[in-house]
């Protein structure tokens, strides 16, 4: 009689089987929590741009607009649309570096005002994740 040690075929498959579950489970995971964490950042982002807001409406006596720039009267608006270059007009404008707002992290913004008393700023990204923030200082997650 000859004794062979080893593994069987299905001892085999089993744990090929174990070790793709724990991996599909890891992976989603991961992926809500970097969505977490990126979405963290954007309303950290909004924050930063909230007090920048402050500091632009003690320097100009108006609130900033990515439609009508640096020191200007803004236009009474109800909405806009994020995207790269309102992005970066932001970072320009009340950061004084184009690409203060990093990217990386899936979320454009943009800035309106319904004119010198108020303003909202919008974050959008992660497929349709909205937020915005107002002259309040609250953050609308709601639409995320």
């Amino acid at each position: 009689m000859i004794k062979s040690s080893g593994f069987t075929l299905i001892e085999l498959l089993v744990v090929v089987a174990i070790i793709g579950i724990l991996s599909a489970v890891g992976t989603v995971a991961y992926n809500g929590y970097i969505g977490g964490t990126k979405k963290k950042a954007a309303e950290n982002v909004l924050m930063q741009i909230g007090l920048a807001q402050t500091d632009h409406y003690a320097s100009c006596g108006t609130y900033y607009s990515t439609t009508d720039g640096y020191c200007e009267v803004p236009t009474a608006e109800t909405s806009c649309t994020p995207s790269d270059a309102t992005t970066e007009a932001i970072g320009t404008d009340l950061f004084g570096k184009a690409n203060y707002i990093k990217k990386e992290n899936g979320f454009l913004f943009c800035s309106f005002s319904s004119g010198t008393t108020s303003y909202t700023v919008r974050a959008l990204g992660l497929g349709d994740c909205q937020l915005d923030i107002d002259d309040s200082g609250s953050i609308d997650t709601s639409e995320c």
